[in-house]
């Protein structure tokens, strides 16, 4: 059951979906646990890859809102970013930034060196910011993503940007 993607996790599926809650900085403070809270959910159909992402803030009117368009300047914002190695080459792979704004940005990653933001994937996000934080929800067509469908362990990073915290 694909879930709905209007930035609201209330739809029976996310329910089902395991909850991953554990992050940690890799900027101010390397290794250490994240300041504010955030869960991530991920589902797959036999089309999409979903992601929903509670963003939680504790002030929550501090959250940048900037980047409002695709390809835009994603450091101005607080963002996610879903980072897929789908042939576990740890040098490879497909970066997807979604701002509290909405604003969109993905790049595909060539030799852990380059992304290159002028590829373009078709995929789907909606946010929506709430009394304690944002919230994001993704869609990634497979066919956006080349793979082998035989191998069944993908890599994969899940960041976030707190732009008024510098985290």
């Amino acid at each position: 059951e694909a879930p709905t993607i209007d930035g609201n996790l209330s739809d029976p599926a996310w329910a089902r979906a395991e909850v991953i809650d554990q992050f940690y900085q890799d900027q101010p403070n390397v290794g250490a646990l994240s300041t504010e809270a955030m869960t991530v959910r991920i589902l797959f159909d036999e089309n999409n890859l979903y992601f929903g992402i509670y963003a939680y803030d504790q002030n929550p009117d501090d959250i940048a809102i900037r980047a409002m368009y695709r390809d835009g300047p994603m450091f101005t914002s607080d963002n996610v970013r879903i980072i897929l190695d789908p042939g576990l080459t740890r040098r490879n792979g497909y970066s997807f930034q979604v701002a509290a704004s909405g604003g969109r940005r993905d790049g595909l990653i060539e030799n852990n060196a380059n992304i290159l933001y002028e590829w373009n994937a078709i995929w789907d996000s909606e946010v929506q910011v709430v009394d304690d934080g944002w919230i994001v929800e993704v869609a990634i067509p497979f066919r956006s993503v080349s793979y082998d469908p035989n191998q069944t362990d993908w890599g994969l990073e899940i960041g976030r940007t707190i732009r008024h915290k510098n985290e």
